[in-house]
């Protein structure tokens, strides 16, 4: 499940956090997230993972090239007994500013 094949992916187990790029991405384990954030700029080629309640950064794929003719597909997985909750972002996130 690398880009090379057309997956955009982070992956951990509790002793290791990975973007699996090829090679793989190191991630410090203190930025694995419970909440994960991913956000698709579509026109840059960009696909970035947040953790959603540090509001942190944790990895950014670049320079992604999608066919316009294509669709693209979320696909989660979960290695756990805990269910994968979906949600949509908040309509009116609180600013660093306020």
């Amino acid at each position: 499940m690398i880009p090379q094949r057309g997956y955009w992916t982070v992956w951990w187990n509790g002793y290791r956090f990975i973007a699996l790029t090829d090679p793989w991405t190191p991630l410090p384990l203190s930025l694995e997230p419970q909440k994960l954030g991913v956000y698709l700029d579509y026109e840059e080629g960009q696909l970035s993972f947040y953790n959603v309640e540090t509001r942190s950064h944790i990895y950014t794929f670049t320079d992604m090239e999608f066919n316009p003719n294509e669709k693209l597909y979320p696909f989660f997985c979960t290695y756990s007994d805990t269910d994968l909750v979906l949600e949509s972002p908040d309509p009116n996130p609180v600013s660093a500013a306020d």
